[in-house]
């Protein structure tokens, strides 16, 4: 089983960069035993949906914190395997900060992401494997910014930024020999970004800006995630790992200078007030 794929979405590196910068992490694994009947024949569909009784999940969450910045896991990262039903909601902020010294960053950050892990049949050179999906989310960002103060250094910077997203993909693994196949299609799923910068050197300056000062997403709609693969080998096992990415970021930072004032701040909800994942059925022939 591989669990935990990265995927670098975000402003500040891969997935092991955010675990490494002091954040928590979290591995809640719940295994299921896979009942006698798994696994029709294979020149038919084989359909399996709630209550899942062959899923393996697995949950992770990072969280990071620097100068005054604040960050919060709301909903822990999770999946319950008889209802399909599973998420996560998420907030960083990263406010004005007084004392923040010259070149230290004022962060908040945290993401997170559950992985279903389906056991699949295989009998055949080929496979095609569909996973269908019902999402709720909601996110937002907002970006109060203020201007890069005038520096004596040669070349400094400032950088406000906030950020919101959520998205997936699957892939079929074989456990056997650790061969992945992957996905013929991803989700995008959402995602918002404010970002104001300032690079100056030699007394000249220029600004960088991305988006509004505040904006947010909120929308319910179906996921249909595939998987065609072939070269198979009916003598090995396989399975199916469809991961649920998110994130929300927040950041003020400056470089041989000292921001004053500003305010970034992002959430995720993917967990409450109607919103979250639900996994309806996956299909195999």
């Amino acid at each position: 089983m591989r669990l935990g794929k990265t995927k670098s979405e975000y402003r500040g590196g891969t997935w092991g960069a955010a675990f490494a910068g002091g954040g928590l992490l979290t591995l809640v694994a719940v295994l299921v035993l896979a009942p006698a009947g798994l696994g029709a024949a294979p020149s038919h569909t084989t359909t399996l949906k709630a209550p899942f009784k062959t899923l393996v999940t697995a949950s992770f969450s990072s969280t990071g914190q620097v100068g005054c910045g604040f960050d919060k896991i709301v909903t822990a990262p999770h999946f319950v395997a008889h209802s399909g039903l599973g998420g996560f909601s998420l907030a960083g902020t990263a406010p004005a900060c007084a004392k923040l010294p010259n070149g230290i960053a004022n962060r908040g950050q945290t993401t997170a992401q559950v992985s279903i892990v389906v056991p699949i049949l295989v009998k055949h050179p080929a496979i095609t494997i569909e996973s269908n999906w019902s999402i709720s989310a909601s996110g937002s960002v907002s970006l109060t910014s203020t201007p890069c103060p005038t520096s004596t250094a040669a070349t400094y910077a400032c950088y406000e930024f906030a950020q919101a997203y959520l998205f997936s993909q699957s892939y079929l693994i074989d456990t056997t020999n650790g061969s992945l196949f992957f996905g013929t299609n991803f989700w995008p799923g959402f995602q918002n970004v404010t970002e104001n910068d300032t690079f100056c050197s030699g007394g000249t300056c220029s600004t960088a800006i991305l988006g509004s000062p505040s904006g947010g997403f909120s929308a319910t709609q179906g996921m249909d995630l595939f998987v065609n693969a072939t070269g198979l080998n009916s003598t090995h096992t396989y399975e199916l790992e469809v991961d649920l990415y998110g994130g929300a970021l927040a950041e003020l930072d400056a470089s041989n200078t000292k921001l004053v004032g500003g305010h970034a701040a992002a959430t995720v909800n993917f967990a409450t007030l109607g919103n979250g994942a639900k996994l309806n059925w996956v299909k195999y022939t």
